[in-house]
């Protein structure tokens, strides 16, 4: 800061001290030399007061400098403080709040939070497995092959710490693959991972709820039965076997009309407007008679015969 004008006297004064007479009287300056200055008052000031006057402003102003001083570093150092003090407590927040930590069929989301999981490879392993059920459906009197191929979830987890089970995660789906008639057909396999396999008896008689059907080469129960009046001619013909070409009978000769004696099937498909395709000799056992085959025209008494439709 420039020094007042008052710093110029006092270093005059100091360098001058032989002067002071002068400084103390005054002079005014005349022809031959100088002399008291006319109306001039005394200055009573001393070198002593004009230091002491020095000192007060240069002490202010260094007070003034050095408030300013110390004010802006407890300013900075306060703000430091603060802001140390501030993060200390952030950290320690953050270090006490919990940690997203997701357990059995949990995970996190994008903002830490919990929440249910589709899968966990904590879970068990499953494998769905097909196989293949026979089951019997007394309604219908069919056996039935069923080929189950479970649907798999779309995860292992059920809910949050739950783990599916084998019969839950392998969702059930059943499909009928095979049907069988007891009478038209034996099923083998169809247990396990072994796939089903239909042994067919054509031409069998298969009872169903419209009545007696015959089996077809697949072994279903679909062939109707049109040779009810083949068997009509007397109680002791008995329909045996019911084909998509023809009717087999066990025909005794003691039943049909006339005097009982031997009769060739000839004779009895031709009665009923039909014509003989096979004769069998009578075996003692009615339809599970013999299968020893003979003509047509032959007669044999009691004896398979078989007659177109």
């Amino acid at each position: 800061m420039p020094r007042k004008p008052t710093y110029l006297v006092l270093f005059m004064a100091l360098c001058c001290s032989g002067c002071q007479l002068l400084l103390d009287t005054g002079f005014e300056g005349g022809e031959g030399g100088v002399g008291p200055v006319a109306g001039v008052m005394r200055q009573d000031v001393g070198p002593g007061g004009l230091d002491a006057e020095l000192d007060a402003e240069l002490d202010a102003e260094l007070d003034a400098e050095l408030d300013a001083e110390l004010d802006a570093e407890l300013d900075a150092e306060l703000d430091a403080e603060l802001d140390a003090e501030l993060d200390a407590e952030l950290d320690a927040e953050l270090d006490m709040a919990p940690a997203c930590v997701p357990g059995l069929c949990e995970e996190c989301d994008a903002e830490g939070n919990l929440q249910p999981a589709v899968d966990d490879d904590a879970c068990p392993n499953i494998r769905c497995q097909t196989r293949y059920i026979k089951e019997v459906n007394r309604q219908l009197n069919e056996v039935w092959c069923l080929y189950e191929s479970p649907q798999p979830q779309a995860g292992r987890c059920a809910a949050p710490g739950v783990c599916f089970t084998e019969e839950e995660y392998c969702q059930p789906s059943l499909e009928v693959v095979e049907v069988a008639h007891p009478s038209c057909a034996e099923l083998l396999g169809c247990v396990g991972t072994t796939p089903p396999e239909l042994v067919p008896f054509e031409g069998e008689l298969c009872d169903t709820l419209s009545g007696v059907q015959g089996c077809d080469a697949s072994g279903r129960c679909t062939i109707e039965n049109t040779c009810v009046e083949l068997v009509a001619q007397g109680a002791n013909n008995q329909l045996c076997s019911l084909f998509e070409d023809r009717c087999g009978f066990y025909f005794r000769s003691s039943g049909y009309p006339g005097d009982g004696s031997p009769r060739s099937c000839d004779q009895l498909c031709s009665a009923q407007g039909r014509s003989c395709l096979a004769v069998y000799e009578d075996g003692g056992e009615g339809c599970t008679g013999s299968t020893q085959p003979h003509g047509c025209g032959e007669a044999l008494g009691d004896s398979m015969c078989f007659c177109n439709r």
